[in-house]
């Protein structure tokens, strides 16, 4: 049961998975966070993508 468990990310490429484990990883492709697997075309997926901050004073942009 994972009802309470979280994923997240931040900062300078930190993950959390949701069983619990920590990295550290500085890949800047798409990646696929989180998805619904039950269905063959899922109804839900997040996907992120990393990039190089070259301008510190801004706010993080999220798109969809």
């Amino acid at each position: 049961n994972h009802v309470n468990n979280v994923c997240s990310m931040w900062g300078n490429f930190h993950f959390k998975t949701f069983d619990g484990d920590f990295y550290r990883f500085k890949g800047m492709c798409e990646y696929k966070l989180v998805y619904d697997c039950k269905d063959p075309s899922p109804w839900f997926s997040v996907h992120v993508k990393r990039m190089e901050d070259t301008n510190k004073s801004e706010s993080p942009e999220i798109s969809r």
